[in-house]
C-alpha cells in the first residue's frame, strides 16, 4: 500500500492500527457495513486507537472520498455516517510477531 499508493479501506485501517500500535497505543479495527451513496449498505473498515481512556475512530477511506469532514480522532457519536458494527480485531505484537485477535 505504501509503495504503489493503492489500497482499500482494509488496508488503511490496518496500516493506521499498526502505526498507532508502533507509537505504543492500543488499536484496533472495526469491520461492519457503512450507508453508502445510494441509501444501501456496504463493507467498510476503520481504524480504533485508544487515547486518554477512550476509543476514537480514525477513518482513511473516508477522509479521502469527504475531505471536507472530519473522519480522524471521533467517537462513534460523531461519526458523519450511519455505521453497523460486526467484528472487531485487536492488534497485538508479541515476541516481534503481529496477531489479530
Amino acid at each position: 500500500m505504501f509503495t504503489d499508493k493503492t489500497g482499500n479501506c482494509y488496508s488503511y485501517a490496518t496500516a493506521l492500527s499498526y502505526i498507532g500500535r508502533a507509537l505504543g497505543y492500543d488499536t484496533r479495527i472495526v469491520t461492519g457495513k457503512i450507508r453508502g451513496v445510494y441509501g444501501d449498505f456496504v463493507p467498510h473498515s476503520y481504524a480504533e486507537i485508544f487515547i486518554d481512556g477512550k476509543w476514537y475512530i480514525f477513518d482513511a477511506s473516508q477522509n479521502i472520498a469527504y475531505p471536507k469532514l472530519n473522519w480522524f480522532m471521533i467517537t462513534s457519536g460523531e461519526y458523519h455516517r450511519k455505521y453497523e458494527k460486526e467484528v472487531t480485531y485487536t492488534l497485538t505484537v508479541s515476541d516481534g510477531e503481529v496477531k489479530w485477535k
